[in-house]
């Protein structure tokens, strides 16, 4: 749990690696994009069916045009409406249906581009700390041939498991095994027992080319047999740990699954008042909270610091050192005298937040030396009897209402009828 928490730790702290990987996926697809535009377009012209496909699904036009199209065309199928996609993406690749051209040029670019980022993206999360473009682009150079040697041994891999084990489990081993049963229900237990083998060793498969992968850039391996080989026994070893790990990755896949399929307009959470407090809430527990500019001195500090980290080292002036465990609400105590302190989150020896606080020795204005052209208008000695007169006026005016309000009251006791 510790590592999962740990590395989206590190995803978080380097946002711009998200953006520059769905940029690049966006680049990638907008040709397609604009060809299936192009062949919308010229099927449908000014005809009322385009009025129609405009406004909502024109189910007849939309099995015409699919009927007539070619290449990409024949993509645009009822299933690439929102979480269908998914679906179906999972079981073509289950299933080992192969792409038509234009999208296997799409994807293999995408795995090239991959190939050449992915040195410098781990790269990144092994540093926690910013390396800028030049850093992560120089990273990426450096690793890209040793990455694609992987590439390439991993392809051959993946072309045998679909080649020959697919075919065999699926066309000779399970038409032996089902052959003489009568019963569609056994036939679909065994049918989903194969898909789970064959997907256990895609996983097996993609674990260990992940972690030859991390033994090229971390150890700055030249070999990529050498790399993968150092993987497979580190998987072995860490065989527990390893598929704990990604069964979390999982779990994590299948939520943000459950998300994407799930609509919050088919429901009433958006119109309930706690739906606010709950985004606030979520936000709050997910973002460490900030070091203050300034304290007093004395004042506890209260901290929430990142999950990861398991203690805070505090080093202020007069040689002041201290380490403080980290619990849900951490508080520091330690920051008696005024001047600067340093405060670094650190989680199995290293360290994961560096911060600095202030501490004055009294209020902020007090601690305030630079010069200034005037008083504030507040302590200005001859606006003092104005306000005086103005307060015994405002006082004034308060108790002659009071008067007249008691006279009114006994005058209406003393006239009411018995």
């Amino acid at each position: 749990m510790r590592s999962f928490s740990e590395g989206w730790g590190r995803v978080r702290s380097a946002p711009a690696l998200l953006v520059g990987v769905y940029a690049m996926t966006v680049v990638l697809a907008l040709p397609l994009a604009i060809t299936m535009r192009g062949l919308l377009q010229t099927h449908l012209g000014a005809s009322l069916a385009a009025e129609g496909a405009a406004n909502g699904v024109n189910y007849d036009w939309w099995q015409e045009f699919t009927s007539q199209a070619t290449g990409i065309g024949t993509t645009f199928s009822p299933t690439i409406i929102g979480f269908a996609a998914t679906l179906d993406n999972i079981s073509s690749l289950l299933d080992g249906q192969r792409e038509i051209a234009p999208i296997a040029g799409a994807l293999t670019l995408y795995l090239l581009a991959w190939t050449f980022l992915v040195g410098g993206i781990i790269d990144r999360y092994a540093r926690q700390r910013p390396i800028r473009a030049a850093g992560f682009f120089a990273a990426s150079g450096v690793h890209v041939f040793r990455l694609l040697r992987l590439a390439i041994v991993s392809g051959l891999v993946y072309w045998w498991l679909f080649a020959y084990v697919r075919p065999w489990l699926f066309l000779e081993w399970f038409a032996d095994r089902t052959r003489t049963m009568s019963v569609e229900r056994d036939v679909f237990f065994w049918r989903v027992a194969l898909y789970l083998l064959f997907g256990a060793l895609l996983v097996v498969v993609n674990v260990i080319f992940d972690y030859a992968k991390i033994r090229i850039v971390v150890e700055d391996r030249r070999s990529a047999l050498g790399a993968l080989s150092a993987g497979m026994r580190f998987v072995w070893r860490q065989r527990g740990r390893v598929a704990a790990l990604y069964a979390l990755n999982g779990l994590a896949f299948l939520i943000l699954i459950a998300i994407w399929a799930f609509d919050l307009a088919d429901s009433n959470l958006p119109t309930r008042l706690a739906f606010p407090l709950l985004v606030a809430r979520t936000v709050r527990d997910l973002t460490p909270t900030a070091l203050p500019a300034s304290i007093t001195a004395g004042a506890p500090l209260a901290l929430r610091p990142d999950p990861r980290a398991s203690t805070i080292d505090v080093s202020g002036p007069a040689g002041i050192q201290a380490t403080v465990a980290v619990s849900s609400s951490t508080e520091i105590d330690a920051l008696t005298l005024p001047g600067f302190y340093r405060l670094e989150e650190r989680a199995g020896g290293a360290t994961i937040f560096r911060g600095q606080v202030a501490v004055n020795a009294g209020a902020a204005i007090e601690s305030d030396l630079r010069p200034r052209s005037a008083l504030p208008s507040w302590v200005d000695s001859r606006s003092k009897p104005k306000r005086s007169r103005q307060a015994l006026r405002v006082l004034a005016d308060c108790s002659i209402n009071s008067a007249v309000v008691v006279c009114s009251i006994r005058c209406c006791r003393r006239n009411r009828p018995m």
